[in-house]
């Protein structure tokens, strides 16, 4: 009922969408309000004498799904040491790899020029509060997917005491609706319940954006998170989405973003071993997550350094249209 006076369709066709994604509602409302979004007539009456696996999309569409690439890396612009040498080597990685969308944290005003200048032509710049002596971006690409960017927001936590936000950029790629967002959220064992309350409020506000109008919502960022503090998250909230780290198949070898073992730029005197980059993916039948990498991991001659202290997360995804 929920579903059939939200979006106006019959009992039969909300009954179908459920089926399609195992009875996850919010899914189901993805799956109905992308079909309505694409009939050719918007008052176009809805037929729903078929069975979900015999629905075709329309013919303008393309059969298969493809890969979105996105990249979210903390690139320690707080270290002065190797500055320069570090940051050139993430440019470097990001002309590489070619991800379609960037989120980067800890950006200082020293890196904005050369964001502009390297990747000024190939990606759009969205910069989070740069009244802060560090900020995030997100960089999404112009050259694939005529890219049409449709909203750009930054929200400061309000209790926050390190100047911590998040960046929304909603935008859409080959014809599809995207939300993307980045943050680092507070640091430090001390200030474990603002972490977990901006978590909450961050996954509550893309949660919400969703159920308004729904697209594929992708949240990327340096959460500082342990895996204690997951537990105490609102299930309401985090219930929502995928940890693409665990949906991808929990390898070992991927778990650890900030390891004081293999990443010697701390210099720390001390083994810590931690995840606290994530990626998390919206529930929804049209975006699966494929897989998941570290980057950044080969020490510069240049420096004797990492490019940062954090390894760099690179997730596939599989787009249905």
């Amino acid at each position: 009922d929920r579903i059939c006076k939200k979006l106006g369709v019959s009992a039969e066709r909300a009954k179908a969408a459920l089926t399609l994604t195992d009875n996850d509602e919010d899914s189901a409302v993805d799956v109905i309000s992308w079909q309505l979004r694409k009939r050719k007539k918007p008052g176009d009456a809805v037929t729903t004498n078929t069975k979900p696996s015999e629905q075709v999309p329309p013919a303008n569409i393309a059969p298969g799904p493809w890969e979105l690439v996105v990249l979210s890396w903390n690139v320690d612009g707080l270290c002065e040491r190797g500055i320069s040498e570090r940051f050139s080597a993430v440019i470097s990685e990001i002309k590489t790899i070619k991800p379609h969308v960037v989120m980067l944290q800890e950006v200082v005003n020293e890196h904005v020029p050369r964001i502009r200048e390297s990747l000024g032509r190939s990606y759009d710049l969205t910069m989070g509060d740069r009244s802060c002596p560090y900020f995030n971006v997100i960089l999404v690409t112009k050259t694939v997917g005529n890219l049409k960017i449709l909203e750009k927001s930054v929200k400061k936590f309000p209790t926050t005491v390190m100047g911590r936000h998040f960046v929304q950029v909603v935008c859409e790629l080959h014809n599809k609706e995207f939300r993307f967002y980045t943050s680092h959220l507070e640091s430090m064992k001390d200030h474990s319940t603002e972490r977990i309350n901006q978590l909450n409020k961050t996954l509550n506000f893309v949660k919400k954006r969703n159920c308004k109008s729904p697209g594929i919502s992708i949240f990327g960022g340096d959460m500082n998170i342990r895996d204690f503090e997951v537990s105490r998250l609102d299930i309401e909230n985090i219930g929502h989405f995928w940890d693409v780290w665990e949906v991808t198949g929990r390898d070992e070898s991927t778990r650890y973003t900030w390891d004081t073992t293999t990443n010697s730029n701390t210099a720390a005197p001390y083994k810590c071993r931690l995840r606290f980059d994530r990626i998390y993916l919206k529930r929804s039948v049209l975006c699966t997550a494929k897989s998941l990498s570290l980057v950044g991991r080969t020490i510069l001659q240049s420096c004797d350094m990492f490019p940062s202290d954090h390894w760099g997360l690179l997730a596939r995804f599989n787009v249905k249209e």
